[in-house]
């Protein structure tokens, strides 16, 4: 991995903004850095590796790389403004993602049970899966999805139905 003062020479970064720009002008003008991945990430290419610019935020903030995953506060992959990043565990990372594009129930957690006719609910934690039983309607097993995820994640909770 590249070191603080590597990416320092490259790369400039507005905490506020989260924009990222190269230090080298070209045609006048600073371009902005990184292009978008298939999961929302900016990701931008340095000495032939590639990086998400959420991590460099944090390196070119704090000096150093960050020990554990670094979580957007808000659930948007692109929004790299400093207030926005926060250190998480992998499970906390993953408590506070948006509901899945492929979901089609509507609700984070939930699923349609086709033998039993009734909607599931079920979490992911520390990368086990956990039955949080079927209920009647999708609204009750998301309800039980929330209580589960408040219990397991706290402040990293997600009932995930922003988009």
């Amino acid at each position: 991995m590249l070191s603080f003062e590597q990416v320092s020479v490259a790369l400039d970064y507005d905490p506020e903004t989260g924009i990222f720009t190269w230090k080298q002008k070209k045609i006048g003008r600073r371009r902005k850095v990184g292009t978008i991945n298939g999961h929302g990430h900016r990701t931008v290419m340095l000495d032939g590796r590639l990086y998400y610019l959420h991590r460099l935020a944090w390196l070119l903030s704090y000096g150093k790389w960050p020990v554990k995953d670094v979580d957007h506060l808000d659930g948007d992959p692109s929004n790299n403004r400093l207030v926005n990043l926060r250190e998480a565990t992998c499970s906390q990372n993953v408590g506070n993602a948006r509901r899945s594009k492929a979901n089609t129930s509507g609700f984070k957690g939930v699923t349609w049970h086709k033998r039993l006719g009734k909607w599931q609910a079920q979490i992911m934690v520390d990368r086990c899966n956990h039955h949080l039983g079927y209920h009647l309607t999708a609204e009750a097993a998301h309800v039980a999805y929330c209580a589960a995820a408040h219990l397991h994640f706290k402040e990293f909770a997600n009932g995930g139905n922003a988009q």
